[in-house]
């Protein structure tokens, strides 16, 4: 397993984590990493040969893994967990699954870094396997909506989204490069698989990043 250091904020039925503990502050906390709904979810220890006191957390959407330094800690945070499960769902707060989809380079994981830490990095990591993370957003008339933003490798050829992915989607966001014409290319292609996947079902958004590159741009508005 690839092991991260986090820090945890648990709030009623939400489990928020941190890439540094300077990083929690802020209503809603908007730097956080993610947010991770504990609603009917299930915990249970687990052995590893190099991480001691590890226990899992099985939620409806994956199976996350933790360490602590202590059987203490393991404890405490596993009845937390089981506690939070029990919360009934606050009644101003609506869930929604987004998707995003396209070619290699065209910045699936940075859109997803913005919306969900308001960061931005041009340092470039390519996503091997898809990814999920879940932010809070504030709606009009004081509703709030856990977003949970699923993030589908480029390498993936274009074609119907896995069913765990596909299942619960409210939205596919459909993202290509203006500065590659081939990436526009692979967009279509996708647009073509997701539209026989969804037929109207799903509504999809088509983003062209990039744009602030003018000089490298390969694509125009006649296209």
């Amino acid at each position: 397993k690839n092991w991260k250091k986090r820090w945890f904020v648990l709030d009623a039925d939400k489990l928020w984590y941190f890439k540094s503990p300077d990083d929690v502050h802020g209503e809603a906390y908007p730097r956080s990493r993610g947010c991770i709904p504990l609603a009917d979810c299930s915990v249970g220890e687990e052995t590893y040969k190099k991480k001691k006191n590890a226990f899992y957390l099985d939620t409806k959407e994956r199976k996350y893994h933790f360490s602590c330094e202590t059987p203490e800690d393991r404890d405490a945070w596993m009845e937390a967990f089981r506690k939070a499960s029990e919360i009934a769902p606050q009644e101003n707060l609506v869930d929604a699954k987004v998707v995003i989809v396209g070619p290699s380079f065209a910045g699936k994981s940075s859109l997803l870094r913005r919306w969900t830490t308001g960061d931005y990095t041009e340092l470039y990591t390519e996503s091997t396997e898809p990814s999920s993370s879940h932010q809070l957003f504030p709606l009009e008339g004081g509703l709030h909506c856990m977003m949970d933003i699923w993030d589908v490798p480029g390498s993936q050829p274009p074609g119907p989204l896995p069913p765990n992915i596909a299942s619960g989607s409210h939205a596919v966001v459909l993202l290509f490069d203006l500065t590659n014409f081939a990436s526009f290319g692979k967009a279509k292609k996708w647009l073509r698989a997701l539209r026989s996947q969804f037929r109207e079902t799903v509504p999809m958004f088509l983003i062209a990043s990039k744009a602030d590159l003018k000089e490298q741009r390969a694509i125009n508005a006649e296209v």
